[in-house]
């Protein structure tokens, strides 16, 4: 297992890294500046400072447009948020030396592993160059070329820096778990959750639904329930990689429009509970972490802890909010070690990777 190949090679290091994370919900920027060290085979982490930098009206719509623009189309959008993302990270670091790496997992615009299609936004020497620190980047090609999906690539931070927990769940634009089967790291998605939650709240003239209350007022919607239900049946064996893509050709077309959006609202949060407390329950998981701008839904979770017996544990907001990026830094850390960063056991690809590219300033 990585676990013994680490404590094989019980070399101490210690690195800090700046993580960067952009998801699916087009909010904005997680920054986490982190401090990774291992000793004795043994990896830990402490942060240091986080921020969020919101994304402007103009950004918001340039990357909405990104979806839909071909790929050889992007080479002047990819420098240009490159470059954005190095002015965030310069400002962020103001006073701060002594950095090793800026690790970013980009926007994710493409992502069709099938077709071996995968691209996120944000060139890494465009950061590297704007910031003068080396940058790593583009940590899903690699995978993609061996057979994988690209994802997920959060387990291996799961697997070695929150090893107290059964599993880990993140509640974003879509819902995933990361856990241990049998001596290996598994780990997939379980449904769409903020990328179709959030536009419903639009409607209401909210950019989300704070704590699940306009889910609340709604009334459950048994055929749209049962809708949604039988769709995600077709693909929970095997499960895909869930992307903006999927859910256009595959859950838009049956939430009814027409249907009141504080009705869906709550249709919506009792499918994603019900989803994602069949997965802790089948694999009689006893506890998970829950991170994510969805565990702030007090109405998903109390729904969730309601269809399970599994200890649903929120840590402190600063984990909820920037777990991710801190994960991105660890990963940007284990590629500058070459060392493994990406899993066969949950992307399917033919081999574990040391994936990412590394763009060192002019």
């Amino acid at each position: 297992s990585l676990t013994r190949m680490a404590t094989e090679t019980p070399k101490d290091c210690e690195f800090r890294a700046i993580g960067l994370m952009s998801g699916t919900s087009l909010d904005g920027l997680d920054i986490a500046l982190c401090r990774y060290s291992r000793t004795d085979g043994f990896w830990k982490f402490s942060v240091e400072d986080t921020r969020f930098v919101a994304y402007t009206k103009e950004w918001q719509r340039k990357l909405t447009e990104a979806y839909i623009t071909p790929i050889e189309n992007l080479p002047s959008l990819d420098k240009e948020y490159g470059v954005w993302l190095g002015q965030q990270v310069t400002h962020f670091m103001k006073g701060r030396t002594n950095i090793d790496l800026i690790a970013s997992h980009g926007h994710t615009t493409h992502h069709d592993p099938a077709k071996g299609m995968t691209h996120q936004l944000g060139c890494g020497w465009a950061i590297a160059d704007t910031v003068g620190i080396p940058a790593v980047y583009d940590f899903r090609s690699t995978d993609v070329a061996l057979g994988g999906q690209g994802a997920p690539l959060v387990p291996i931070g799961d697997m070695l820096l929150f090893a107290e927990y059964d599993a880990c769940i993140n509640l974003g634009g879509f819902s995933n778990i990361s856990f241990e089967s049998s001596g290996s790291r598994m780990a997939f998605d379980i449904c769409p959750l903020n990328i179709i939650l959030n536009p419903v709240a639009t409607e209401l003239g909210k950019p989300y639904d704070a704590g699940g209350v306009m889910a609340t007022e709604g009334e459950l919607n048994p055929e749209l329930l049962a809708d949604l239900h039988s769709t995600m049946s077709r693909f929970r064996d095997p499960r895909p990689s869930l992307s903006r893509e999927w859910v256009e050709m595959n859950l838009k077309p049956i939430i009814d429009p027409t249907i009141k959006p504080t009705d869906r609202l709550r249709t919506y949060v009792e499918y994603a509970a019900t989803e994602i407390a069949m997965v802790l329950n089948e694999r009689q998981l006893t506890n998970s972490l829950i991170t994510g701008g969805g565990a702030y839904n007090s109405y998903l979770i109390e729904r969730l802890k309601a269809r399970t017996t599994c200890r649903i544990l929120l840590p402190p907001p600063t984990i909820i909010d920037f777990k991710e990026a801190i994960v991105f830094g660890f990963l940007g850390v284990l590629r500058m070690l070459n060392e493994v960063n990406v899993l066969k056991s949950v992307t399917g690809a033919a081999m574990d990777s040391s994936s990412g590219r590394i763009a060192y300033p002019s």
